[in-house]
């Protein structure tokens, strides 16, 4: 919301803090959310890869590609690990 509000108003700083803040999501962490070994947890520690983790996914690498050479792109540790949990984490999960 912040993201569209700063375009609109001809915002890049506000633009540039709304994805910035963002990718601070992008990250692993020791409780619910992404794990060090690319599952995803949620409602204390129900493997959801593809429940909210399917989201992040979508959302995660849509960003990533809609920001890509832009001064707004996401940088390249965070790419790398959405990537990471997408080979790494869920791809063994899917069938097909």
């Amino acid at each position: 919301i912040n993201a569209l509000r700063g375009l609109i108003a001809d915002d890049p700083e506000l633009v540039a803090r709304a994805y910035g803040r963002i990718a601070q999501e992008i990250r692993t962490v020791p409780s619910e959310g992404l794990q060090a070994d690319m599952s995803l947890l949620q409602h204390r520690g129900c493997l959801y890869n593809h429940g909210y983790g399917a989201s992040f996914a979508v959302d995660g690498t849509r960003l990533a590609r809609l920001l890509d050479g832009t001064r707004f792109a996401l940088p390249r540790d965070k790419v790398d690990l959405l990537a990471s949990y997408l080979l790494d984490g869920s791809q063994w999960m899917m069938l097909g």
